[in-house]
């Protein structure tokens, strides 16, 4: 328990030094720049993650049209009552 505490002091207080840093060192100009570094990363990380989702074949495009597999799959299911 006494590590999770600290843990969480020492975040509570890098934060809190992190917001007063962004707030009264940096100018408006270095502001923006951060702004458009974060968006740029979210973006980055959208792309990334959906070249991953295609590459596993987590996005499976049956083209609308269930398969005739799937299809006895699933009445399998619905004769033992699942």
């Amino acid at each position: 328990m006494r590590g999770i505490k600290r843990t969480l002091v020492a975040l509570a207080i890098l934060g809190g030094l992190g917001y007063t840093a962004y707030t009264l060192l940096l100018n408006d100009e270095a502001k923006e720049q951060l702004k458009k570094l974060a968006d740029l990363t979210k973006e980055e990380a959208a792309k990334f993650s959906a070249l991953i989702e295609e590459s596993t074949g987590s996005v499976v495009d049956d083209g609308g049209q269930p398969q005739a597999n799937r299809q006895a799959v699933l009445q399998q299911w619905a004769n033992i009552g699942l």
